[in-house]
């Protein structure tokens, strides 16, 4: 639900190369053939494009809830390799539910196997109830965000207690 009620801020939304690195590290993760969200970007379906798109945006939102900050930085941004397993976990889960929202928002539903033309999919579900082969895709994303966001000059910093 968070995804629904708060949109990404203002100001803090990367742009389209974010959203193609974020799908160029879908590709490379996806082991399975999925015909219409596993194209390259140059030919992707604009609805997948904008999947990516808004990924990238919310990424910021996601940290900043795992209590993370996210700063423009003047310099060259330091890469964030400290998420432990739990706070890892919980930003999974929202990138999870951020998913279902806009799937969901989109006219998909769930049904036991996939049809992109119907928009049905079997991962329209709470995160407890998705497999471990789904739950990596989420995973993965969030592990990436220190790095597709440093390409927009953002650094990632864990936030001080007050």
């Amino acid at each position: 639900m968070r995804a629904f009620v708060l949109p990404p801020k203002p100001g803090k939304t990367p742009n389209d190369e974010v959203a193609k690195e974020i799908h160029r590290r879908y590709l490379a993760g996806n082991t399975k053939n999925l015909p219409p969200s596993a194209q390259p970007w140059e030919t992707l379906d604009e609805g997948y494009r904008d999947a990516n798109r808004k990924q990238a945006a919310y990424s910021v939102r996601i940290l900043e809830a795992a209590g993370f900050q996210v700063q423009k930085v003047n310099k060259k941004p330091t890469i964030f390799r400290g998420f432990t397993a739990k706070e890892i976990e919980y930003m999974a889960q929202l990138e999870h539910g951020r998913w279902n929202i806009e799937r969901l928002q989109k006219g998909w539903r769930f049904g036991p196997r996939r049809d992109d033309p119907n928009k049905i999919n079997p991962c329209l579900v709470p995160w407890r109830d998705l497999s471990d082969d789904f739950r990596k895709f989420d995973i993965e994303a969030v592990l990436s965000f220190p790095e597709v966001l440093a390409m927009e000059g953002m650094q990632i910093a864990r936030r001080r207690a007050q």
